[in-house]
């Protein structure tokens, strides 16, 4: 095992809080980001649930329109009943894009790199 003198010592003592420093703001960043993106996506998520719904209730439309159609031959003793279009829904008409409350997400806007590069690292003599 190598010994080092007071100065290596307290220059590496600095050096390891510096990383930890840094590591901690990474990891901070980090859980912000991903805090954003689970915002996010539960957004997306409600706008994806609500059409569902419209597409279901549009089936359903379509559903009772037929079961109409039979009743109705039925009741006038028809034995063949033309075919038809069932409504044409077009989802895409009735369904909105997601629109973020806060603008677009911190994540995939252009972030600035530094220009200056603070170097505060010692060397050992």
């Amino acid at each position: 095992m190598v010994k080092l003198d007071d100065a290596s010592l307290e220059i590496l003592l600095v050096e390891q809080r510096n990383f930890n420093f840094r590591l901690n703001q990474l990891k901070t960043h980090a859980l912000l980001l991903l805090d954003e993106v689970s915002t996010y996506a539960h957004q997306v998520f409600d706008v994806l649930d609500d059409w569902v719904v419209i597409a279901v209730e549009s089936e359903n439309e379509g559903v009772q329109e037929v079961v109409r159609q039979i009743r109705q031959s039925v009741k006038t003793n028809q034995s063949y009943i033309e075919s038809f279009i069932i409504h044409d829904a077009n989802l895409f008409d009735l369904i909105d894009t997601v629109n973020f409350q806060d603008g677009p997400p911190l994540y995939i806007q252009n972030v600035e790199k530094p220009t200056k590069m603070v170097d505060c690292r010692f060397t050992l003599p």
